[in-house]
């Protein structure tokens, strides 16, 4: 009797046991799954950038859009790298956190309505604060440093070397026309360049010598008249630009040699480069030249 009663005990503490046993197992588990759970929950409520390295915030973001003119003849040899450099520069220096870049060109397979651009990117951050800010995961200093570098070394660069190339292939050529009012249009038409309550930046690389059918700029007797003059006539009214109030424009003007004679006998570079500030001035938008000739490129007051 009594061994009988001590074996019951003692499976009644094996019992006990084991069910202390599974109620660790269970706690144990359930710890290990809050714990993943929490970390899940943590990463679904991290900010994250998209495929071009933006992140999705309440405000609105910087813009910075660059019109390439792809119209021959294009650029020589030290036009094109100091293009690369003065592009690489506002990469550098300009281009803030999580603020988007585009590029566009005027070469034939991106001719369109509203072109498609051939680069788009936004800011990564430079500081570990930026990331807290706005809720994105954290990284080290020297980390964001060199994420930094290399989105240019292998996203940036190598189309700033397909852009300011000296040579393209026919079919990219735009060796007809040089459409660059419809092409101003275009870019005003952008939603980035309407914004309101953020920083927008127009880049223009071109010689701004409209050539299409309706103005020969330059190379005809009267294609370029006083923009106040231009404004008066039907083919006006197809390039006007839509309003740019508030956009901060820069013209990288490359000047071709002999305004004034030759083939451009019918306009000076001070004409040119006035019928432009008007254009700019009557759209809304602050104008910076930036005029390049024999490589060297030198800041204009106008």
């Amino acid at each position: 009797m009594a061994r009988r009663s001590s074996k019951r005990r003692s499976g009644r503490r094996t019992q006990n046991r084991n069910y202390f046993a599974l109620a660790a197992m269970v706690l144990l588990s359930t710890s290990a799954l809050s714990a993943m759970g929490y970390v899940a929950y943590q990463d679904m409520n991290t900010v994250k950038a998209d495929l071009v390295g933006c992140y999705a915030t309440p405000q609105p973001k910087d813009q910075t859009v660059i019109l390439v003119d792809s119209s021959e003849p294009r650029f020589d040899a030290v036009q094109s790298r100091d293009l690369k450099n003065a592009i690489k520069a506002v990469y550098d220096h300009d281009l803030d956190f999580n603020e988007n870049l585009k590029i566009f060109t005027t070469e034939k397979t991106d001719i369109g309505s509203i072109p498609a651009p051939v680069l788009e990117i936004c800011g990564s951050a430079r500081t570990t604060v930026e990331l807290e800010e706005i809720g994105a995961s954290d990284a080290s200093q020297a980390f964001l440093d060199r994420q930094r570098q290399q989105v240019f070394e292998k996203t940036v660069a190598p189309i700033l070397d397909q852009v300011f190339a000296r040579e393209v292939d026919d079919a990219q050529k735009q060796d007809r026309e040089s459409p660059i009012l419809e092409q101003l249009q275009n870019m005003a038409r952008l939603r980035e360049m309407h914004d309101q309550g953020q920083s927008r930046k127009l880049i223009i690389v071109s010689d701004m010598i409209q050539h299409t059918v309706e103005m020969q700029a330059c190379s005809a007797k009267g294609h370029l008249p006083s923009f106040a003059k231009f404004q008066t006539q039907p083919y006006f009214k197809q390039v006007r630009p839509k309003n740019l109030n508030g956009v901060e424009a820069t013209v990288y003007l490359l000047v071709r040699p002999g305004l004034g004679q030759g083939a451009y006998s019918y306009c000076t570079e001070d004409e040119l480069v006035q019928f432009w500030q008007d254009y700019f001035d009557a759209a809304g938008a602050s104008v910076t030249f930036i005029r390049l000739r024999d490589g060297a490129y030198v800041a204009s007051d106008t």
